[in-house]
């Protein structure tokens, strides 16, 4: 396979939204091991990752795949759950109501759920 080593892609190939799914998949990846992989020289693999026309297709796929309004509005979500339960608890420890237990697990799954995401910020 011929190699233009000067050029950076205008346009993109499969192969480069592979290399694009490696990365996502594995940040930890390096040119030398993309290279190796899709079968091209590392140096070609630094210079078409570090084209405009790659970064802007890497850029599109993290945002589709983390997407900042849809996690904000998970985190404020649990969030409100969170307030909401421990507002319960607090009227139902002194009643000893049946309520007190279900605000209680909601708490437990809520401050669960936001452990597993991004830190919610009180």
């Amino acid at each position: 396979m011929s190699q233009d080593v000067t050029a950076t892609p205008k346009r993109l190939s499969y192969t480069h939204d592979a290399m694009i799914d490696l990365i996502l998949q594995e940040p930890t990846v390096t040119h030398a091991e993309l290279a190796e992989i899709f079968g091209y020289t590392a140096g070609w693999v630094q210079r078409v990752c570090s084209s405009d026309a790659f970064q802007s297709r890497l850029a599109d796929r993290k945002a589709q795949l983390i997407d900042p309004q849809i996690t904000r509005s998970l985190n404020e979500r649990l969030r409100g759950v969170t307030i909401k339960a421990l507002d319960i608890i607090d009227e139902k420890l002194s009643s000893q109501d049946a309520g007190a237990q279900m605000a209680l697990e909601a708490l437990g799954i809520a401050t669960a759920s936001m452990s597993r995401g991004s830190k919610v910020k009180a």
